[in-house]
């Protein structure tokens, strides 16, 4: 009937793979990962600056939040103008926001 094993030959190379292009940066952090030890992923975040991203996503949500998503001025120049001051707006609410820390000597 011709049938034939589903097993592999003993005899038969195995052959390696090539890493796929795509993969290619994943692959590096994790070797950089695997290199730095035992703390390696707290250090390789550090040094990717890795929570940057996480930083701007949250001051984009507070902007269009509370400030609105959308732009009222209709001209490049005056809707750079109004991104400014809605940014001074934003920045002073944050300053006034946060506490004031001073360092206590004994």
């Amino acid at each position: 009937m011709g049938l034939f094993p589903a097993y592999p030959d003993r005899n038969a190379k195995v052959q390696k793979r090539k890493p796929l292009p795509c993969l290619r940066a994943r692959d590096e952090a994790i070797h950089r990962i695997q290199e730095l030890g035992e703390e390696g992923r707290a250090e390789w975040k550090k040094e990717m600056r890795y929570h940057q991203r996480s930083k701007v996503e949250t001051l984009m949500f507070r902007y269009k939040t509370l400030l609105g998503d959308r732009l009222s001025s209709r001209k490049k120049s005056t809707q750079a103008t109004e991104i400014a001051v809605k940014l001074d707006v934003l920045n002073r609410m944050i300053e006034l926001g946060m506490p004031k820390c001073y360092k206590v000597i004994n």
